[in-house]
């Protein structure tokens, strides 16, 4: 399938993120007991391109409450993407401006080398949760445009609100100002799960719609090294990528091109 380049492309953020097994404390309680000395280890290899740290309010909190939070972060450059963010169990890559996917891919790969050469203990590093999110976003008059008859004509996807649903009720207005769907796949290649949603945003006095493309595989089937990791998120772009272009397939496309 040929990927056309897009000069409007409707992306606010791409993101990759990995997580690890924690430590149990006590029953519910999970931590990370090299919490306090990896995210050091880590900045020093990372530095030469992400040099601009930003330790966030997240970590001063106590260690049996922090799991999976993101507590550090840094930029290629200062208040600009891409960024890497860094937590207890928890390790991003977000970009939002001028992504493209060789870039980023290289950079997943970079993280990867990083967190494998700077754990300090790698016996116990075992992930266990791996993700690709792409988010888009069109500006959409929810009071003004039928939200159900734009999804079906220009998206590709048929909801309808039956007469007999709304029979009897004579104030009900059929045209929804506002949606939150979801909609869970599980695929085969790569091994997970793809999970699609669209939502009302609202920025600058403007409303969006919204959407969401993640794919995603937690537990025991998670790949433990770097060239199955990148497998996967390879396979996980292709998917991604055949999914956006199907979906926009038509006017949308034009509007983005």
């Amino acid at each position: 399938m040929q990927i056309p380049k897009l000069s409007n492309p409707p992306l606010i953020e791409a993101i990759f993120e990995l997580r690890w097994k924690l430590k149990e404390k006590q029953p519910g309680v999970y931590f990370d007991p090299l919490n306090k000395i990896f995210p050091g280890k880590f900045y020093s290899k990372i530095e030469s391109e992400y040099p601009f740290y930003q330790e966030l309010p997240a970590s001063e909190m106590p260690d049996e409450i922090s799991a999976y939070t993101i507590q550090h972060r840094f930029r290629k450059e200062e208040n600009r993407w891409p960024l890497i963010q860094l937590g207890p169990g928890i390790v991003t890559l977000n970009s939002i401006t001028n992504y493209e996917w060789s870039d980023f891919e290289q950079r997943i790969s970079m993280l990867i080398d990083s967190l494998l050469d700077t754990y300090p203990d790698k016996k116990v590093l075992n992930f266990n949760d791996i993700l690709l999110r792409y988010i888009d976003a069109y500006e959409f008059d929810f009071n003004k445009n039928n939200i159900l008859e734009f999804l079906h004509q220009k998206m590709k996807i048929k909801i309808e609100i039956t007469e007999e649903l709304v029979e009897g009720i004579s104030d009900l207005n059929k045209i929804p100002i506002a949606i939150d769907l979801r909609y869970s796949f599980p695929i085969r290649s790569p091994e997970g799960i793809l999970n699609v949603r669209f939502t009302r945003g609202d920025s600058s006095g403007k409303s969006l719609l919204i959407w969401e493309t993640v794919v995603q595989l937690k537990g025991s089937r998670v790949p433990q090294n770097k060239g199955d990791i990148m497998e996967w998120i390879s396979s996980a772009h292709d998917l991604t990528h055949k999914w956006f272009f199907n979906l926009i397939k038509g006017d949308l496309l034009e509007e983005f091109e």
